[in-house]
């Protein structure tokens, strides 16, 4: 029916046939590019919604609710790999930052990255264990040793930031509300990956804010 050929009365154009068949591919590729002359939407960002279901998956019964609604930071890392010859483009990876819970005096955060190589994967943070020694074995007592045994990795991320301008997370790391006891740690960006390149621990709960450093690879020789 051509309605601007009809004579009146006006007879509305009709769908006069038609039949629905359920759809072998999935939601976004069954839908057309755009809605008639319209501009199409905007490009989707795989990598995001597939870090946002990874976090959601591993985390959703952990993070705070009001924090599982909110969209994480993301930073882009452009870089040039240590292996690449003359006229290789720079490499990207991205970091994505979810805040998860917040207590009185600590925030706990969770970190994720995507690049072409590994795809999708949970940051995780390299931490000294450690031996700390106090006179009579008293906490609030004099500081003996702190004495680096081992190391472990955590997903958590205690007080974090990221610096886009020296590509590094710093944790803090509170013992206390009052932050005379804490530790903190140096992440560095390089070469694809985040490495631990600086661990200080505060010990003393003396009132006081006095860390010493317990692994430097920040330092120059």
């Amino acid at each position: 029916v051509n309605a601007q050929i009809q004579a009146p009365p006006l007879q509305p154009i009709f769908i006069d046939k038609g039949a629905l068949k359920p759809s072998t591919v999935d939601f976004d590729d069954a839908l057309p590019p755009s809605c008639g002359d319209g501009p199409p939407p905007p490009k989707k960002d795989t990598a995001l919604e597939q870090v946002k279901k990874a976090f959601l998956a591993t985390y959703g019964d952990q993070c705070d609710k009001q924090l599982l609604a909110n969209e994480p930071e993301v930073f882009s890392i452009k870089y040039r790999d240590k292996n690449a010859q003359p006229g290789d483009p720079d490499k990207e990876t991205r970091l994505f930052h979810f805040s998860c819970s917040a207590a009185a005096y600590n925030e706990s955060s969770v970190y994720y990255m995507t690049d072409e190589v590994d795809g999708v994967r949970q940051l995780q943070f390299a931490e000294p264990e450690t031996d700390i020694r106090y006179e009579n074995n008293d906490s609030d007592g004099k500081l003996l040793s702190v004495t680096v045994i081992g190391f472990q990795t955590t997903g958590w991320a205690v007080n974090s930031d990221y610096d886009q301008d020296t590509h590094t997370i710093t944790t803090f790391n509170k013992w206390r509300g009052v932050g005379d006891a804490s530790d903190s740690g140096t992440y560095l960006f390089r070469n694809g990956d985040f490495s631990l390149v600086q661990y200080d621990v505060d010990a003393s709960y003396d009132g006081e804010e006095n860390p010493q450093t317990i692994v430097d690879y920040n330092t120059a020789p």
